[in-house]
C-alpha cells in the first residue's frame, strides 16, 4: 500500500505553561507507525507519512496518542499537502492583502469547533469559512 505525506497541524502543543520539545514530538509521531516524521521548527506541525487514508482515523489516534503521552488536550488537524495546496489557491483573503498571516483549521468537532471560531473571530479583520476548513487572517497585534 502506498503511503501519503500528510501535515498535523497541532493547536496549543506548546502554550499555557506547556513546553514539548519536537524531537520528543517527532518520537510521539514515530511510535504511531508513521513514516518519515519531521516537524518544522517550534510551531508544532508535523509532516509524516502514513498508508491510512481516512484523515479522521489519523486525527483520531494522534489526538488520544498524544492526550495520554502529555497528559493534555491537543486539538489536531490533519491535512494532506494536497489539501493545504488547495486552500491557499482558493484563499479568500487574496483581494484584501498579501500578507501571509493566515490561520485555518478544521475537523474539530462540535463545541471546540464553535469555541475555536469565536476566537479567531474576535481577533480577526476579516473572517472566512469555507467547508471543511475555517480560516482567518489576523490582525496584525500579534493575536493568535
Amino acid at each position: 500500500m502506498t503511503n501519503m505525506t500528510y501535515i498535523a497541524l497541532l493547536r496549543g502543543i506548546n502554550v499555557g505553561g506547556h513546553n514539548v520539545k519536537m524531537d520528543l514530538l517527532r518520537g510521539l509521531f514515530g511510535e504511531l507507525g508513521f513514516d518519515r516524521v519531521r516537524s518544522y521548527i517550534q510551531t508544532g506541525n508535523v509532516f509524516f507519512e502514513s498508508s491510512e487514508k481516512n484523515k479522521r482515523v489519523l486525527r483520531t489516534a494522534i489526538e488520544r496518542h498524544l492526550r495520554t503521552a502529555l497528559g493534555y488536550e491537543v486539538a489536531t488537524c490533519v491535512r494532506t499537502v494536497e489539501d493545504v495546496e488547495q486552500l491557499l489557491v482558493r484563499d479568500p483573503f487574496i483581494r484584501y492583502t498579501r500578507d501571509p498571516g493566515h490561520t485555518f483549521s478544521g475537523d474539530f468537532p462540535g463545541r471546540t469547533r464553535h469555541r475555536h471560531a469565536a476566537v479567531l473571530a474576535a481577533s480577526a479583520i476579516r473572517m472566512a469559512i469555507e467547508p471543511p476548513y475555517l480560516i482567518s487572517i489576523l490582525r496584525r497585534s500579534g493575536v493568535t
